[in-house]
């Protein structure tokens, strides 16, 4: 391990099929024709893995005396480790546009003053091959380096891909998001991680939720915005941080 950084191991997600349901009252704006048969729901075609997260503990930082002494000066404050992993597979060549997966942090005992904030965020953009692995990497003031991971049967081996671009929003606010494009030669296809450090009041449990959104260009309707929800779990994408 380098001197000044950390790397933390989440679990193992599980991993949801998200359903998308296209979003109608969008849709009727461009005529009563391009509902018919658009209005159907899609599958298959978008898997989640996560939320999965972590309390950050002096222990887990053990050998970094920096980050020790950075969680020991935070004793108002406590940090969350958090990932999720998005698997596109587009079908019938109707390929993604767009994905957004927005994260809205609340305090549980719903005050508003010294509100739940994302911290760090990874990746912050990407547009280019990158080099993934299982481990989640700090460096000092418990902020994440650009070294992605990637939830992989083998666990610690590094494996190479080539992601969507990749657009992080709201670092510091309480609804962060990524937001995920088809870029010319680099399609929406495949999976990407996208890991989050929340920093939190000490001893109030934080209410998290996920929501994903997206666009699918079809053969017959053009490009349609889709909302994404998991059948018969409706907290399957929300979390509790204590």
């Amino acid at each position: 391990m380098d001197k000044g950084r950390l790397a933390l191991e989440l679990p193992e997600p599980t991993e949801r099929a998200v359903v998308l349901a296209p979003e109608i009252e969008e849709m009727s704006v461009r005529g009563v024709e391009m509902i018919k048969g658009a209005e159907k729901q899609l599958t298959i075609r978008l898997m989640v893995c996560g939320p999965v997260h972590s309390r950050i503990t002096p222990s887990d930082v053990e050998d970094d005396s920096e980050l020790i002494r950075f969680l020991r000066d935070s004793r108002e404050y406590v940090f969350y480790a958090l990932r999720w992993s998005c698997s596109f597979r587009p079908k019938d060549g109707e390929l993604f546009t767009e994905c957004l997966v927005g994260i809205g942090l609340r305090r549980e005992d719903k005050r508003t003053d010294e509100p739940p904030i994302a911290w760090s965020m990874q990746p912050r953009r990407l547009d280019k091959v990158t080099h993934v692995s299982s481990n989640l990497a700090f460096v000092a003031g418990l902020k994440l380096t650009p070294v992605d991971i990637s939830v992989t049967r083998d666990r610690g081996e590094e494996t190479e891909q080539r992601d969507a671009c990749v657009q992080a929003f709201g670092e510091l606010g309480s609804d962060p998001s990524w937001e995920l494009y088809r870029v010319k030669g680099v399609p929406l296809r495949g999976m990407q991680d996208l890991n989050l450090v929340v920093r939190a009041p000490a001893e109030v449990p934080v209410i998290g939720k996920t929501t994903i959104e997206a666009k699918v260009r079809r053969k017959t309707f053009g490009v349609i915005k889709y909302r994404g929800i998991v059948p018969g779990e409706a907290s399957a994408l929300d979390f509790r941080l204590v």
